[in-house]
């Protein structure tokens, strides 16, 4: 079949950017992303891991602790759960985000530490300060409180909902501030984003429609990873979405002005072409995971080749990709028509009879 393949001098290409009061500063070298360490050359380190994946554990059962008890939100003191998430980041990104597991399907406890640690690694990307990045994690952390308080059914994206169980669904980000509306560890920068990240610059998002000009300066990177998040996790009638297939759509709504340009980019720099988990087979026939970016060789990552103890670093070897591997039982691949035929909404929102 007819896949489709980004061709990387294509990434990046897009609307040209008007110059807005809303962009970040870019913070001195003590910051968050002045203190990131470039870790390419490196293999994962098996401390680091069992602690960052101990991290992530806590944060996911903070989330599902606080959406069981809700009164206790007052107590919870979130801003030191992202600060020890972000530096994560600061520490080793790549690792960081494998320990994660994007891509699996997952309760909405961990989908929700996925959306906290990926905006703010993109943010720290993007070289936006310390409280912004806190700001993204704290929203990401709540954003699905409300619908974790839900039946069970509506909070399972692969079931198809009645009328009356999308409208009750519509409704969740709006539970989620009632929740959290009076919590003083809750900014009220962080309860606006946690109120759009459902939004779409269009105004075709929900719980309320509003077109971008509506948005919080941040909303424009939680769309971009919550959307992303949606499509490499299987949904109403449809398997997960391969990560590269996932950032190819993104891109291509790109074109539509559905996201940011250098939002975009920034995740692609996270997460290089391939996505950190991506499976792909090299042009010698071996088969290899994408474990790390590579600086700006977003096509060409590095990766992990089983029976070869140290990662393998394409841009420094004569060995590239040459195909994307899947498992057609639980993942799919999309192709050129599809682009153009399905729209946006349909994979990413719960779907209804």
């Amino acid at each position: 079949q007819d896949f489709v393949r980004v061709e990387p001098p294509r990434v990046g290409r897009g609307r040209k950017k008007q110059r807005s009061e809303s962009e970040p500063p870019v913070p001195a070298g003590h910051g968050l992303a002045g203190r990131r360490q470039d870790r390419s050359r490196d293999t994962y380190d098996t401390e680091r891991q069992e602690r960052f994946s101990q991290t992530v554990d806590r944060a996911i059962q903070q989330i599902a602790n606080l959406a069981a008890q809700p009164e206790k939100i007052q107590d919870a003191d979130l801003s030191s759960t992202c600060g020890v998430m972000a530096e994560m980041v600061v520490e080793d990104s790549d690792q960081s985000l494998d320990s994660i597991n994007f891509g699996t399907q997952t309760e909405l406890s961990n989908r929700c530490a996925q959306l906290c640690l990926l905006s703010m690694s993109v943010a720290i990307e993007l070289k936006y300060s310390d409280d912004d990045v806190k700001l993204l994690g704290i929203a990401g952390m709540i954003h699905d409180l409300g619908l974790l308080t839900m039946p069970k059914r509506l909070r399972d994206p692969t079931i198809t909902l009645s009328f009356d169980e999308m409208a009750e669904y519509l409704q969740h980000p709006l539970i989620t501030d009632e929740l959290v509306k009076n919590c003083l560890s809750v900014p009220t920068e962080a309860r606006i984003l946690a109120l759009q990240v459902h939004e779409l610059p269009d105004g075709s998002g929900y719980p309320k429609g509003l077109p971008a000009f509506r948005h919080h300066r941040l909303t424009k990177i939680l769309n971009v990873v919550d959307v992303y998040l949606s499509l490499v996790q299987a949904g109403a009638g449809r398997p997960a979405m391969i990560p590269h297939d996932a950032i190819a759509f993104i891109l291509y709504n790109c074109q539509a002005e559905l996201f940011d340009p250098k939002i975009v980019r920034a995740l692609i720099n996270q997460m290089s072409l391939y996505g950190i988990g991506g499976r792909v087979k090299l042009e010698s026939g071996t088969e290899a995971k994408i474990v790390r970016r590579d600086s700006d060789h977003y096509d060409q990552p590095v990766v992990a080749v089983e029976g070869r103890p140290n990662f393998l670093m394409l841009s420094e070897s004569d060995d590239n990709i040459d195909s994307l591997l899947h498992c057609p039982d639980t993942e799919m691949r999309f192709t050129r028509d599809l682009f153009e035929s399905v729209p946006l909404n349909s994979l990413v929102r719960a779907s209804f009879e």
